[in-house]
This record gives structure tokens, C-alpha cells and sequence, in this order.
């Protein structure tokens, strides 16, 4: 649990000593911006995934801990991850959506402009080509909060994590 606890560290160090541009959709579908951080940009996706792996929680916790194996799937834009999942005879894994809630695997199977950190229901997720500009068209989004399978959104296609349905 050592390397877990100096790995949480090192992520609490990285976000202190930056600010994120915090973005939430509003209920008609546009995104807010907090202005205080609006010229502040993101960090990498390279820092991000440096130091959260599935690996790490994997070695740490156990296999025994770990919640049965899961799958990337690509939902349809506006679809939430559990009916994503169930269309293909799976349910979503909440443990998966936490794995994939990373830059690089958005980046792996979504054609991302570019990865920041945000948060919403709706995360991990592609903002679509054809939302408005504030929105950030073709911006991979990355949930600073626990991500859940309801989450949806208009403009936005969330990348899921199934896993087999358990008797």
C-alpha cells in the first residue's frame, strides 16, 4: 500500500501545483467555465497517465479485489454507458470507467483534438464536431470525479467499460 499512498501523493502534488480549467455542462446542454481559471491550461495527458495506471491499483490491492474483467466500448453520442453496455449483453463496470478515465485511452479509441481535465456525469468522454466553439468541439474530456455509468449528454460521446453480466 506504500506505493499506492506515494503515488496518491504525487497526484495531490500535481494538482496543487496547477490549476485546471473547470468546465461543467449546463442543463440546456452549453458549458460553464469557471473564469477565474479560463487562461489556465490543462496538464498533459503524458503527466496524467504517468501517474495513475491501472497496474499500480492492480498490484497494490490484489487481483482478488479487483472487479471481473472489462471491455472499451464507444457508446453513441448522448447514450449513457449502461445501456451501452446492457445493447451488447454486458453491464457497465463502474471500477473500468475509473481505469479508462484517462487521457491515453480516450486518445486510443476516440479521434481527440486534444485531452483536458474536466467534470460531469458524462465523463470520460469526445465532445461532438458539431457542438459550439465554448463547448470545445473534439476535446477528449477527463472526469476529476468518480465516474458513474448514467452519465449522458447531448454533445458529448462517452467512452464505457463492460463488463459480463453476473448471475
Amino acid at each position: 500500500m506504500k506505493r499506492l499512498q506515494k503515488a496518491l501523493d504525487r497526484i495531490r502534488q500535481l494538482v496543487s501545483s496547477r490549476k485546471f480549467v473547470g468546465a461543467r455542462h449546463g442543463a440546456d446542454g452549453g458549458e460553464r467555465v469557471d473564469e477565474s481559471q479560463a487562461e489556465v491550461g490543462a496538464v498533459s495527458s503524458a503527466e496524467l497517465d504517468e501517474e495513475v495506471t491501472r497496474g499500480l491499483l492492480r498490484a497494490e490491492v490484489g487481483a482478488d479485489a479487483i472487479e471481473d474483467p472489462w471491455s472499451v466500448f464507444v457508446a453513441k453520442q448522448s447514450a449513457d454507458c449502461e445501456a451501452t453496455c446492457a445493447a451488447s449483453g454486458k453491464r457497465c463496470s463502474e471500477e473500468g470507467l475509473r481505469a479508462i478515465n484517462v487521457c491515453s485511452e480516450l486518445e486510443k479509441y476516440l479521434k481527440c483534438q486534444g485531452c483536458e481535465v474536466s467534470f460531469g456525469a458524462d465523463q470520460p468522454a469526445l465532445v461532438s464536431e458539431d457542438a459550439p466553439a465554448e463547448s470545445k468541439p473534439r476535446m477528449c474530456l477527463v472526469n476529476t470525479e468518480a465516474p458513474t455509468c448514467l452519465g449522458f449528454h447531448k454533445l458529448t460521446t462517452r467512452l464505457c467499460a463492460c463488463a459480463a453480466v453476473r448471475d
